[in-house]
């Protein structure tokens, strides 16, 4: 029954979101359990690899667009005891009605994932009434309000999951319902972080290209103009050789300076010298 259970959550988060199709009507008549080999069950075994079938699909149901968008949303929500992220995506599913106190309804459900988080099936299904009646008069305004209402798309889901609760936690008493949401969770957020990563990798690549155009014709533009400068910055070595031809070039203008300096002296000099005496 253990093994059988956990198959059957898996199936239906299978179902409910990666599929986005669902039998809506599992109580046992439409489920049968077919082993995988025809070979006998023997003393020791503990279990036998099996198919689980779905019969009579005459009551399905269907997530699609947002709703299955919400639902994952719902599940990371609950996998990070995020409140004000359920709170979020049971507004968006039209779980409120007008003017209901978000802020409270959100307090309410911190409150209630911190009660609920970790139990099984059978505790979920069977609370303790001392807890009920605190959480009653804790939130006593809320539940007098009473904003909620159940969307017309969540019917058949709710359904689905009402009956499969029950038959769960019939077949194991045990099972966690919270390991299914991790795992499933963490599967959603794994796709939505490489969503991310390469959403971002695109824009890093894409967004350039689209700025092309604009620069060449800024570009153009201040050449037409006469705006154009250009300004390089050599690499050390080409800094380090400039600065040497520099010095070179500084030492040979003063030997140029001061050979011009020797030969005019010396044309002075011997001018003189030649100058016939008065």
């Amino acid at each position: 029954p253990k093994e059988v259970s956990a198959r059957l959550l898996d199936t239906y988060f299978l179902q409910f979101f990666e599929e986005g199709f669902f039998h809506a009507d599992p109580h046992p008549g439409n489920l049968f359990i077919v082993p995988t080999s025809s070979a006998p069950w023997q003393p020791g075994m503990n279990w036998r690899a099996f198919y689980l079938v779905f019969v009579d699909f005459g009551m399905v149901g269907h997530v699609e667009g947002s709703l299955m968008n919400n639902l994952r949303k719902w599940m990371v929500s609950v996998l990070q005891k995020d409140a004000q992220g359920l709170t979020d995506v049971y507004q968006e599913m039209g779980f409120f009605l007008p003017g209901a106190d978000l802020e409270r309804i959100t307090e309410a459900q911190r409150v209630l994932l911190d009660h609920i988080w970790g139990r099984d099936l059978l505790e979920l299904s069977r609370p303790d009434p001392r807890e009920v009646a605190e959480l009653s008069r804790e939130f006593r305004d809320i539940l007098f309000d009473f904003p909620f209402q159940v969307p017309q798309d969540f019917v058949y889901l709710g359904r689905a999951l009402g009956m499969l609760s029950g038959l769960a936690s019939l077949l194991d008493p045990d099972i966690n319902p919270f390991y299914q949401i991790e795992k499933y969770g963490r599967k959603v957020l794994a796709r939505e972080e490489v969503r991310k990563a390469s959403w971002e990798s695109l824009l890093s690549w894409v967004q350039p290209l689209l700025a092309f155009p604009g620069r060449v014709d800024r570009t153009l533009t201040a050449i037409e103009q006469g705006r154009l400068r250009i300004q390089t910055t050599p690499d050390k070595t080409t800094q380090r050789r400039m600065e040497r031809l520099e010095k070179q070039m500084t030492r040979l203008q003063l030997t140029i300076l001061g050979a011009a300096g020797l030969i005019s002296a010396t044309l002075v000099y011997l001018q003189r010298k030649n100058r016939p005496k008065e």
